[in-house]
């Protein structure tokens, strides 16, 4: 027989599992959306401790907005949610993690399209642009400067290869072009 102390440690161990597997999965939107962006494939997608912290930091600042827009409402609502009974709970958390998920994802949307400083290095005496990193490398696109855009050609380089880059501002951030399709590449 189950003691209620083990009972509780149980219960302490199954939502630390599902808190972990949602901040992951908040994170993984999030950097989804952030690649789609630039049309650089999920493979690059590394999580880690520095990719999930902004995420994270930004859903749950949303969810606290939402949450005291329901609060606000929760008078008028009151009536409705008092029908669902036990449900409820299931229902609204399964509902939070949603919203978490595609709130975490236009985040991520949005940070890619609004950003505006990249780090530009020349290689192989071509500009590029640092797209992104990927464990000790770092993800380079080249650059067009009469468009101001880049092209999603990426290739990775050993961070180490940095030597002759700095940081640029383009204050109405870059262009991405369309990745080519199969008719160009006759």
């Amino acid at each position: 027989m189950i003691s209620k102390e083990q009972l509780s440690k149980l219960d302490a161990t199954i939502y630390i599992m599902v808190l972990t597997a949602v901040s992951y999965g908040i994170a993984y939107s999030y950097l989804i959306s952030f690649y789609n962006y630039y049309n650089l494939p999920s493979m690059f997608i590394d999580i880690n401790l520095n990719t999930i912290v902004k995420p994270l930091l930004m859903s749950f600042t949303s969810l606290f907005i939402l949450g005291a827009i329901i609060n606000y409402l929760y008078k008028y609502l009151s009536k409705i949610l008092s029908m669902l009974n036990g449900s409820l709970t299931w229902i609204v958390i399964g509902l939070i993690i949603i919203y978490s998920f595609v709130i975490a994802g236009k985040i991520g949307e949005y940070s890619a399209s609004m950003r505006s400083n990249y780090t530009v290095l020349k290689h192989d005496s071509k500009l590029y642009i640092t797209v992104s990193s990927y464990k000790d490398s770092i993800i380079i696109a080249p650059y067009n400067n009469n468009n101001q855009s880049i092209s999603p050609k990426f290739t990775s380089i050993d961070i180490s290869d940095l030597n002759n880059a700095e940081t640029i501002q383009f204050p109405k951030g870059l262009k991405v072009q369309a990745p080519k399709n199969d008719s160009e590449l006759r």
